[in-house]
């Protein structure tokens, strides 16, 4: 007995992704936030991202970027996380500042 793939039924918020996709470039930034004692998250900050080749990012001054965060707001967990202009996320990494 043979089974039938299930298939993937397209919703409306699939064909506007799709949409956005091939409207905007998706030029990445990294978001800055501050994570609280509670696990909230404020965003604080965004840095500019290029990308080298499809994959691979670079940020812009990124021997810098956390110093930058110590300087301009202080010792503590901060995550920093890719976000595309269609409003994906890509990678995202928690960094200590003390």
């Amino acid at each position: 007995m043979r089974r039938r793939a299930a298939s993937k039924t397209r919703t409306e918020e699939d064909y506007f992704r799709q949409f956005l996709d091939g409207v905007w470039p998706t030029e990445p930034v990294v978001k800055i936030y501050r994570i609280g004692s509670n696990g909230k998250q404020v965003c604080l900050d965004s840095l500019s991202v290029e990308m080298v080749k499809p994959g691979v990012l670079r940020i812009v001054g990124a021997d810098n970027v956390l110093n930058h965060i110590r300087v301009q707001f202080g010792p503590g967990k901060y995550l920093l996380r890719t976000v595309y202009s269609n409003g994906r996320f890509g990678p995202s990494r928690v960094v200590h500042i003390g």
